[in-house]
């Protein structure tokens, strides 16, 4: 059984800033068996953002496989400085008008089709390292600008 640090929490008072393996062997000594204890997200490094999908374009390439096209609103923080190409075939036309301001979405190329417009997602933007998301998959997931 896999039990999280957060549902033991419900249950028990962790002290505060107590680690994943420092629970794991606290309930060893009082008598239960632990398995393994997995941190999860923590080889993650640089940023990853929450954005709203606006729209994209499905694109047929040689190999038979479809990918999209993405226009992403990730905020005025991580939009590119000029507006992402090829911009009239996802649907987007004019700036974000947020945030006090306008800005452009964030042009992203991707190999899911479980998503649709209108839904939030996460992405790793180009500085960033998940290395057990890219070895779960047999290809990394990118992010990408015509402007970055």
């Amino acid at each position: 059984m896999r039990a999280t640090k957060s549902w033991i929490a419900e249950y028990a008072a962790l002290p505060a800033g107590l680690s994943g393996r420092e629970l794991g062997e606290a309930l060893v000594r009082s008598g239960l068996e632990v398995e393994s204890v997995e941190t999860i997200g923590g080889d993650v490094t640089g940023p990853v953002v929450i954005g709203r999908v606006l729209g994209f374009t499905d694109e047929p390439q040689k190999n038979g496989k479809t990918i999209r096209w993405c226009h992403v609103d990730a905020g005025a923080a991580h939009a590119p400085a000029d507006a992402p190409a090829p911009l009239v075939k996802g649907g987007v036309t004019e700036p974000v008008v947020a945030d006090g301001g306008q800005y452009w979405p964030r042009g992203i190329v991707c190999g899911a089709h479980n998503f649709a417009p209108r839904t939030w997602s996460w992405w790793r933007c180009p500085a960033a390292s998940c290395p057990a998301a890219s070895a779960s998959r047999r290809a990394k997931p990118t992010a990408t600008s015509p402007t970055a």
